[in-house]
């Protein structure tokens, strides 16, 4: 649960930074593409640290294997979407681009995860 707290707030950070340097002077810096693709990464990151908070403080409330499952999701799949798309942006690493499919399946499949968890929990 701490764990995924601290991922929260740096992602949380990192994406608010991400974003508003996006929109006030990183196209001085690179293509107009790899400012696309770091709002892009920094509105993922965003959505996506409210999501694993949600699940973190969802834990302290209730253990269940599926919500540390999506937090887990969320996160992995946080780091590598959104760490493909800025290196991308940043280094211009192409190969990078590779990765992001497979961060996607995994912010997908912890929605997922937790539609599961809402079907299989007891009102």
């Amino acid at each position: 649960m701490r764990l995924f707290l601290i991922f929260a707030g740096v992602f949380g950070a990192l994406a608010v930074g991400l974003g508003a340097w996006a929109a006030h002077g990183l196209d001085t810096m690179v293509t107009d593409k790899a400012v696309d693709w770091v709002e892009t990464a920094s509105r993922y990151m965003l959505i996506h640290a409210v999501a694993i908070f949600g699940c973190a403080i969802a834990l302290r409330h209730q253990t269940t294997r599926m919500l540390a499952l999506a937090a887990g999701l969320f996160t992995f799949g946080t780091l590598v979407f959104c760490g493909s798309l800025l290196a991308l942006a940043f280094l211009d690493f192409r190969a990078a681009g590779a990765a992001a499919p497979i961060g996607g399946l995994s912010l997908i499949i912890g929605w997922l995860t937790i539609a599961l968890a809402g079907l299989k929990r007891k009102l």
